[in-house]
């Protein structure tokens, strides 16, 4: 069971690297156009037989999944503020997580 999975909304899987658990990471997503539950089975799915939910940063380092938060809007009407959400949590944790989406990361901000 996957948290909010049936609405638009923002999701966070939380990670630590393979090798370093003390090392965090996280990678916030959004689903505006579909639901979170079909967002989160695109990323985690493929890793469902060996029951280690893996995800590369942007550098191709290794980090396991522990954990899914995630925000739901109720109602439909709403859809159009995900994006919005999504941006404001990635621009209060940049600086204190180590993301592993492109969005957000000082590399990619104009």
């Amino acid at each position: 069971m996957w948290p909010c999975k049936d609405g638009p909304g923002v999701y966070i899987l939380c990670a630590h690297h393979e090798n370093d658990p003390k090392r965090l990471g996280a990678y916030i997503g959004k689903a505006s156009l579909s639901n979170i539950g079909n967002r989160l089975w695109a990323h985690l799915n493929p890793h469902r037989a060996t029951d280690i939910y893996r995800m590369n940063d942007l550098s191709g380092e290794p980090f396991i999944i522990e954990a899914i938060a995630a925000i739901a809007f109720s109602d439909p009407r709403t859809r159009a503020l995900v994006p919005a959400l999504e941006e404001f949590i990635i621009s209060g944790v940049r600086d204190r997580v180590h993301l592993l989406n492109g969005t957000g990361n000082a590399t990619n901000v104009a």
